[in-house]
């Protein structure tokens, strides 16, 4: 079994990942639980897109962090 980890999604201007990057992450997520509720199996095409957003996701943050580091001089 494949596991995705959920990350939170503010939904607010972020330079390293778009609003429309969010709202995607947001409605393949939704798709994500329904398949698992239905105990379908979940598209491919769509588990690989939504892997690849989480991945940005997760990438922005870091960027965001080091982005806050350098602007604090931490």
């Amino acid at each position: 079994m494949t596991s995705i980890s959920i990350l939170p999604v503010t939904n607010s201007r972020d330079p390293f990942f778009t609003i429309e990057q969010q709202q995607r992450l947001s409605t393949l997520m939704a798709a994500w639980r329904e398949a698992l509720d239905r105990e379908d199996p979940f598209p491919t095409v769509l588990k690989t897109e939504l892997e690849a957003l989480v991945e940005a996701e997760l990438m922005a943050s870091a960027y965001r962090l080091q982005s806050f580091d350098q602007s604090t001089g931490a």
